[in-house]
């Protein structure tokens, strides 16, 4: 006969100290990690604009996200995502208005789709103003797209007066629907134009905002690569012997030790994350040099 016991549950006052899921337990291993409680928009607020900044520095700097963004694009609209029209006339028409869409008057259509994707990816969402034109100006059809960084629309501009409600550069009307984009006339971040630069009110039938949203009521994304730390030469260096082989043999499983010198495994690998290897000597500064540069894995 097996006779179960339930766990005991200690009480503190009426607070129960041991609680009843494992994921709102508060001993150590679980003390202080994602207890603050937001709304979908609060920590985008705070923390866009540094994501964002992170994000376009990676892709400045880093030839793995310039490249995970390439096939992004490559994945989402190929060479451009192309309607067929049943009628020839409509056909002839947009092929000709593709051609003259961008305001900018640099890409065709199907750049601007690329275009949008990449920023996207890049920063989480795109923005597009719709663009009217006057007949005289003699485009097939009198319009035009406007690709532009989601920059000019800023996160933290928010207000409440008279009736009227913003959020995050959104204008929001009296039953929750859109109303307008408050958009910086030029890039915010621009210095030539910085001094005459002014939020604009762009109503929102003539905006276009790609995003994904990740819960019910959020205005902006985050970016794609929000969760990506990057490692540094100097991080590597803080790591102790122990924790180095480790590492590198997480990366190449099949290195092997041919000495004793844990000393050039770590020059080996802080060279290798900053791109270069200074070794002296043979052994396993030389394996470990090796394998980090096998297969041009690493810059030389």
């Amino acid at each position: 006969m097996t006779v179960s016991t339930k766990p005991r549950i200690r009480y503190r006052g009426n607070q129960v100290v041991r609680a009843q899921y494992e994921g709102a337990s508060t001993k150590r291993r679980m003390a202080g990690k994602g207890t603050t409680v937001t709304g979908p928009n609060a920590p985008i607020e705070r923390n866009l604009a540094t994501l964002v900044a992170r994000s376009h520095n990676a892709i400045r700097n880093n030839a793995y996200a310039a490249a995970a963004k390439e096939k992004y694009i490559s994945n989402l609209v190929g060479t451009g995502i192309k309607p067929q029209w049943g009628d020839a006339t409509i056909q002839a028409l947009w092929d000709q208005w593709a051609g003259e869409c961008d305001a900018d008057g640099v890409d065709n259509f199907y750049g601007l789709q690329s275009l949008a994707a990449g920023s996207q990816f890049e920063a989480g969402e795109a923005l597009a103003r719709i663009r009217y034109r006057r007949t005289s100006d003699g485009l097939s059809v009198p319009m035009q797209l406007q690709v532009i960084e989601p920059e000019h629309l800023d996160p933290t501009y928010s207000q409440a007066y008279g009736g009227r409600l913003i959020k995050m550069g959104i204008e929001f009307n009296g039953i929750g629907q859109r109303s307008a984009y408050h958009l910086w006339r030029f890039h915010p971040h621009e210095r030539l134009t910085s001094e005459i630069n002014e939020r604009v009110p762009v109503p929102a039938d003539n905006v276009v905002h790609m995003y994904r949203r990740g819960r019910p009521g959020q205005h902006q994304r985050l970016v794609c690569g929000r969760q990506f730390v990057p490692v540094d030469g100097d991080a590597v260096e803080r790591l102790g012997a122990g924790e180095l082989e480790a590492v590198v043999r997480a990366v190449r499983p099949g290195l092997r030790e041919r000495d004793g010198g844990r000393g050039h495994v770590r020059r080996a690998l802080v060279g290798g994350v900053r791109g270069r290897v200074a070794v002296s000597g043979s052994g396993v500064g030389h394996a470990v040099r090796d394998e980090l540069l096998d297969g041009s894995a690493v810059a030389r």
